[in-house]
């Protein structure tokens, strides 16, 4: 019963049907179309092949490269064209209106994009394709929520140039942004003030988080949501020659100073899977006292020097680091400035030539406002060999 699967230069997805055309109506048109279609006249097509996109109004286009592969995503006037390649193989995927003049060459997948529907294909390499759309009918006031959403949600994330005045990459020219408000400097599109940006999301932390800080031996239990939090997920497989991972990060607050030792606190963590030995729950960023990245960390040094939630803080970095960032001001209109980390360090062991996981997240705890922000760089493997996870400043 086992049906081998043919895979040729001109059918690289496998044997497969082509499908016919949809037909919507009775229109016919055969030059490009600049008129936004109704939704129950689109369909969603995927070709084995390039498609020319001289053949759409496109509105953005952008593209991405990772190793070996390379990706289009173009936004046209009816939907999207996206083109993705590796190696010899090209799989377009495109959603457009049934009577748009596209070729039925090497066309694998046609659907109308209707209700919900989920397809997959095998490609040669070991290649998958899988696909998923669900379409339903909002309100304009819905539709408007939705945008606005998406839009305020991609804020939470960025790569940045330089954050501040005196920020600039540990290596290279970019550096990457996670924030529960903006990942943004003051000046950039997009930017608000980390004093309180609600993003309207909510959801369980991960799993064993939040956890007690040594540091403050009085505070209660901590509730296990997250408000607001963002997060990038990796899965790599590890060289054969490296024995650990390591990366840069700087963690910025603005609940410092009024916040220490309270409920209302932001968390950064680093989960590794499979677990490195005495990592936090998966956690591989932390103090020597076992504190998580958060307000009541050892490491906030960028600072003005105060007292707070019952520790003193001498703030041996100084506040320059905050300076253009908007963590320089006060919401309270006090003397303290809010903090920073600093520069530091995170090497955990990893087992060589294997596939691990690792997520960076933050997020908000207690209510929606006083954001924090972690700055992501330099990232890199190391032939050290070490038996637990280590963070340390970097030496200045």
């Amino acid at each position: 019963s086992r049906i081998a699967t043919s895979y040729n230069r001109f059918n690289p997805c496998g044997a497969r049907h082509m499908p016919a055309p949809i037909s919507i109506g009775s229109r016919v048109t055969s030059t490009v179309l600049s008129v936004r279609p109704k939704v129950k006249e689109l369909v969603f097509q995927l070709y084995g092949r390039s498609v020319h996109p001289e053949l759409f109004d496109i509105y953005q286009s952008r593209s991405l490269r990772r190793g070996g592969y390379q990706a289009t995503i173009q936004i046209t006037s009816a939907g999207h064209l996206v083109t993705w390649r590796y190696d010899k193989l090209t799989l377009t995927e495109v959603a457009a209106a049934a009577h748009h003049p596209l070729p039925r060459e090497r066309r694998l997948m046609l659907h109308q994009l209707k209700g919900e529907h989920t397809d997959r294909m095998e490609c040669r390499g070991g290649i998958a394709y899988e696909m998923n759309f669900s379409v339903e009918t909002a309100s304009e006031q819905k539709f408007l929520a939705y945008q606005n959403e998406l839009t305020l949600q991609a804020t939470r994330h960025g790569m940045l140039q330089r954050f501040g005045v005196n920020v600039t990459p540990r290596e290279g020219t970019n550096m990457l942004a996670l924030s529960s408000g903006t990942a943004r400097s003051p000046g950039d599109p997009g930017y608000l003030s980390p004093m309180g940006v609600p993003m309207g999301t909510m959801g369980g932390t991960p799993l064993g988080f939040p956890v007690a800080a040594p540091a403050c031996p009085n505070l209660g239990p901590l509730p296990n949501i997250a408000i607001d939090g963002a997060a990038l997920e990796l899965v790599i497989r590890v060289p054969t020659n490296a024995n650990a991972l390591s990366f840069d990060f700087n963690f910025y607050t603005y609940e410092f100073p009024e916040f220490v030792c309270s409920t209302f606190n932001d968390f950064f963590v680093v989960l590794v899977d499979p677990t490195p030995p005495n990592a936090q729950n998966g956690n591989v960023s932390f103090d020597n006292q076992g504190n998580p990245v958060s307000v009541n960390n050892a490491f906030l040094e960028v600072c003005s020097p105060t007292t707070a939630g019952g520790k003193q803080f001498s703030c041996p970095l100084g506040p320059d680091q905050l300076i253009g960032t908007g963590f320089d001001v006060n919401l309270f209109n006090l003397p303290e400035l809010h903090a920073a980390t600093g520069w530091l360090n995170t090497t955990a062991p990893v087992p060589a030539g294997t596939e691990i996981r690792i997520r960076y997240a933050i997020w908000d705890m207690g209510d929606p406002v006083l954001d924090s922000t972690v700055l992501l760089d330099n990232f890199r493997w190391d032939i050290v060999e070490g038996d637990v996870p280590v963070t340390l400043p970097i030496p200045r």
